[in-house]
């Protein structure tokens, strides 16, 4: 269980354990059939190879990608590596979902790949830390083509929960970075990670003033820091603190038994940064908004703002002694 002072995520959080996935598995199809964001078929396109789509969970009857009518699809003479998912415009689920893939196809000498990732920067610099000079072909929801071959991978655990596979790709992504350019360690030990949008903490002025920064933590905002730097950030970093957000993601480059401290809105409590913090042996901790309301995951209100008990704060930095 995640360190909690608060009874009420307890039972929250027992019902979101380390599930146990599938192993590893990848293949390579001739003359498979590519729709949309990475949704791969067979040749004949009556079965489904590859499912990343909105329908995922539905029967064969009711699947768009098997009940619809689309275009004869155009013909790609290229052997490719798919790569895209539903979620890849999110850095959570690039980072999470999509780098380790494009680590292993890279590495075992893929020179085509077929990505969903919106974020240039940090694509292009993972991609020069790789040294990959192939051809990058962007999806698109409305794409549908048939390619010479295609290569594909499994996910490293569902969406939100990663398995233990992603330790692996972790260890592969930190000795690229080791050998490139992002070496400069940043000197701030202690982070506070600031939202400037959704999901704001309402009270973060004086969270701040007269909690977090007397202790020595610095604010960041990482919508405006290159990728290099946020991995430099987070890989000198002990204790990390903020908002429930992608921004989290970059835990992965923490060390093992360095401390996360999540905060939460009542309605929109996630268990993904805990499970990830399992899998890299970091000291997660969560904190949830007081509210007459049992804490629980609404997807439709995933972005309001809210407000943090300073005391339930206070208290979760006293067990760290700081």
């Amino acid at each position: 269980m995640p360190g909690v002072v608060q009874e009420k995520l307890y039972s929250f959080f027992a019902d979101k354990q380390l599930v146990i996935h599938p192993g590893e598995a990848s293949g390579t199809l001739a003359d498979a059939i590519v729709i949309g964001r990475g949704n791969i078929l067979t040749p004949d396109g009556i079965a489904i190879i590859r499912d990343v789509s909105a329908s995922m969970n539905v029967g064969p009857l009711e699947h768009y990608l098997l009940g619809s009518d689309f275009n004869e699809p155009s013909y790609l003479a290229k052997d490719i590596a798919c790569v895209a998912t539903l979620g890849g415009n999110s850095y959570y689920h690039w980072l999470i979902e999509e780098v380790p893939r494009i680590i292993s196809f890279v590495t075992n000498g893929g020179n085509c790949l077929y990505l969903s990732c919106e974020m240039d920067q940090p694509l292009h610099q993972l991609l020069t830390w790789l040294g990959y000079s192939g051809e990058l072909l962007k999806a698109s929801d409305n794409v549908i083509f048939r390619a010479r071959s295609v290569q594909c991978q499994v996910l490293h655990g569902q969406s939100g929960t990663p398995s233990s596979r992603i330790l692996a790709s972790v260890h592969k992504l930190r000795r690229v970075i080791t050998a490139s350019d992002a070496k400069v360690l940043s000197p701030h030990k202690r982070i506070y990670i600031a939202r400037r949008s959704t999901r704001k903490l309402l009270n973060e002025d004086y969270i701040l003033n007269n909690i977090l920064e007397p202790l020595g933590f610095h604010v960041v905002d990482l919508d405006r820091m290159p990728w290099k730097d946020q991995i430099n950030l987070f890989t000198n970093a002990d204790i990390v603190i903020g908002a429930h957000g992608a921004a989290f993601s970059n835990i992965i480059f923490m060390k093992e038994g360095s401390c996360v401290i999540e905060l939460f809105g009542v309605s929109y409590v996630h268990w993904c940064f805990w499970h990830l913090s399992q899998h890299l042996k970091l000291n997660y901790y969560a904190c949830v908004e007081s509210s007459s309301v049992e804490p629980f995951h609404g997807p439709n209100d995933g972005y309001r703002s809210f407000k943090i008990d300073p005391a339930d704060l206070v208290n979760i930095i006293n067990l760290l002694n700081l």
